[in-house]
């Protein structure tokens, strides 16, 4: 089985797609909490989770049990893909003029859609290993 975790509209093809606010009438997601997959998914059965655009958006404090409950639902030998926004890079760019303020803003903090806490990918591989 393989997963796919998101908040935009990006389904993908032989994927269980879960996107926490998917319009309820819309049979390509299902809406459901990606902090609790256990409806969906047993313990070690996914060959692949992709989450690429959700992490962002959960809270600093829950990210290391939500990334640990997703670990659960991973076969032994599956993959997980986990995109995000870097803090470090992105006050890295706003230092170096490569990013303005509105750009930077963005980035940190969302727009429509709020983010909740960014880390460092230092910190995320740490949670990961």
């Amino acid at each position: 089985m393989k997963v796919n975790l998101t908040l935009d509209n990006s389904a993908r093809s032989g994927y269980i797609n879960i996107n926490p606010l998917a319009d309820p009438n819309d049979t390509t997601f299902i809406r459901a909490n990606v902090n609790d997959l256990g409806i969906y998914l047993d313990d070690g059965e996914a060959r692949e989770i992709v989450a690429v655009d959700l992490i962002d958006f959960i809270p600093i404090p829950e990210k290391e049990k939500v990334m640990s409950h997703w670990l659960s639902k991973l076969a032994i030998g599956g993959t997980i893909t986990i995109g995000g926004n870097d803090i470090n890079q992105i006050t890295r760019a706003f230092t170096f003029n490569q990013n303005d303020l509105s750009q930077t803003a963005e980035l940190l903090y969302g727009g429509q859609l709020a983010r909740s806490g960014l880390i460092t990918c230092t910190q995320m591989r740490k949670v990961l290993e």
